[in-house]
């Protein structure tokens, strides 16, 4: 089977896609003092229009369209957010991750409106920080982001920035998340589609990623070849591990 770009329509059901899967996890936990934080991220400028931008995503799940300056710049500067910093309104490490997740998922859900493709998210470094962040939060947190992917990587336009990663991203969280359980012919189908979204990206072996977080990404590749390692020897793991060799 060649790698094709478009799925089959029945690809994704069984992963249970969800658009708001994710930022609803997510939003939830997410208290009055780290939203007044992320507010105050671009130095306490304009903190009451992001803080009342951020709040409505919070407490309603949905995200603007367009998807204006406030909160864009303040989501996109927390999304740089180190977890092992401290702060007045973050005081551990877990909360950090929670911080960088909340943004980063708030950007991706709202990069994947139409109404907002011509706001620049800086999708690729927000997966990968969403990715990681879920990673250190939990399997929870990481089924979210599956759910959401499944949803968000079959209808990403060809021109849209960053579609392989999305692509690469969701297989990572299926096979780290009982990828050994799954239908081996079904994983070896999705194979295939995540490397032919990844050619279509101009990805190959050590993928060309221009932003600042290839570290991350070879973090969860490393944690992928892992992972794969208690996946049945056949066509799906031997893709996974092609896979997995997109990123060097």
């Amino acid at each position: 089977m060649p790698p094709v770009e478009e799925p089959p329509p029945d690809l994704f059901s069984v992963l249970h896609p969800a658009p708001n899967a994710l930022l609803d996890l997510l939003r939830g936990r997410i208290d009055d003092a780290m939203l007044s934080g992320i507010a105050g991220a671009d130095y306490g400028q304009e903190y009451g229009e992001h803080l009342r931008a951020l709040r409505s995503i919070r407490d309603t799940g949905r995200v603007p369209v367009p998807f204006e300056w406030c909160p864009q710049e303040v989501l996109s500067l927390t999304r740089w957010w180190k977890p092992g910093q401290t702060s007045d309104y973050v005081t551990s490490e877990a909360e950090g991750h929670l911080v960088r997740a909340f943004s980063c998922s708030a950007l991706l859900r709202g990069a994947a409106e139409p109404g907002n493709a011509d706001f620049d998210f800086g999708e690729r470094d927000a997966l990968a920080r969403a990715l990681s962040s879920a990673a250190a939060l939990g399997a929870d947190v990481e089924r979210a982001a599956l759910q959401f992917l499944a949803w968000q990587s079959p209808l990403q336009a060809p021109d849209e920035p960053g579609r392989g990663w999305s692509a690469i991203g969701l297989a990572m969280l299926v096979v780290h998340l009982g990828g050994a359980s799954r239908d081996q012919d079904w994983l070896e189908r999705l194979g295939w589609w995540v490397v032919g979204r990844a050619e279509g990206d101009g990805l190959g072996s050590g993928g060309a990623y221009n932003g600042l977080d290839y570290d991350i990404w070879q973090e969860l590749a490393l944690r992928m070849w892992i992972d794969i390692e208690a996946l049945p020897h056949g066509g799906g793991r031997s893709l996974m591990e092609e896979v997995s060799k997109l990123i060097v």
